[in-house]
């Protein structure tokens, strides 16, 4: 089983869909947070 994690995307949803083709095929997705645009 294959799972592509990612963490800290900050609000970049728009790049997300390419850096997870560059990635290959995967079983899996794990956001691990932090995806909101600014941070207090």
């Amino acid at each position: 089983m294959k799972i592509a994690v990612f963490a800290d995307t900050h609000g970049n949803g728009r790049d997300l869909p390419d850096a997870l083709r560059a990635h290959g095929d995967y079983d899996a997705l794990i956001h691990l947070g932090d995806g909101a645009p600014t941070c207090p």
